[in-house]
């Protein structure tokens, strides 16, 4: 392990009430959630300890032949252990590192340390500029109208800064792109699915689990007045088919979720 540890998040870190460091934009969330699912990274470690494969390799000691995976065993510790929100908090802030104090969650899932400026003192250091703009300062400007110089250079050049800050320098990537609220809404009605007590009906899913299938969720145009009696048995009929369909879709990405999550780029090519 490094020396020097990992600090920033591209995305929030689980947190009960503490802003953490975070590079990069926040992802949408609904509101009301319980503060472990505000943040992605709960998500990758729940379809990871939903994942069949993994936890097959769990159970043999991390005997497997995958290299990465057996990296990952070793890396992400044992999360079936892990069973409340307050076991994932102290999952994801245990030291893992006792030389420099690492927490697991940076360890897995921080970007690397770099210095924001460097000065140049020798041609060697332009070699590679992929990454960085170079300029140059007048110091006998003010550190005022020199930052405002820096913050418009930076706006013109937007869409290079913008390439460098989503390339990810992780141990565990995570894709942009997806938001909180359709990873929740999976794993929620996954985990529903598979508890095998549960044997309701798809609209009664639906409804149990707040899912919104368009302006008739709750049955609001279903039994409105001024609708014939027929009208009302085919919206029934029609909320019945969209229901199905909606715990179908949720279901399959749920199962997409877990087979991305055994990697090193969670929800890549999904």
């Amino acid at each position: 392990m490094s020396l020097k540890p990992r600090v920033f998040l591209r995305y929030t870190a689980p947190s009960r009430g503490v802003r953490e460091n975070t590079r990069g934009k926040r992802l949408i969330k609904p509101r009301n959630l319980a503060w472990e699912h505000n943040s992605i990274y709960y998500f990758y470690f729940a379809f990871l300890k939903r994942n069949k494969e993994f936890e097959k390799i769990h159970k043999n000691g991390g005997k497997t032949r995958n290299k990465l995976h057996k990296q990952m065993y070793k890396d992400f510790g044992n999360i079936y252990k892990v069973e409340t929100a307050d076991d994932f908090y102290k999952w994801f802030y245990e030291v893992v590192n006792t030389t420099n104090k690492e927490r697991r969650g940076y360890y897995l899932f921080a970007e690397e340390n770099t210095d924001a400026i460097e000065e140049v003192t020798e041609i060697a250091q332009l070699k590679n500029t992929d990454n960085t703009l170079v300029v140059k300062i007048n110091l006998t400007n003010t550190n005022k109208n020199i930052g405002s110089g820096i913050r418009q250079i930076l706006q013109k050049n937007a869409a290079k800064v913008d390439r460098a800050r989503k390339q990810s320098t992780a141990r565990y990537k995570v894709v942009e792109g997806r938001t909180i609220n359709t990873l929740f809404q999976s794993l929620q009605v996954y985990d529903y699915i598979m508890n095998s007590e549960n044997k309701k009906s798809n609209q009664a899913i639906c409804e149990e689990l707040g899912i919104i299938v368009n302006e008739m969720q709750g049955n609001v145009n279903l039994l409105k007045d001024g609708i014939s009696a027929k009208q009302k048995a085919d919206n029934k009929q029609i909320y019945q088919q969209r229901c199905g369909k909606a715990v179908k879709r949720y279901t399959a990405q749920a199962e997409k979720y877990i087979k991305s999550a055994l990697s090193d780029n969670f929800l890549l090519n999904i």
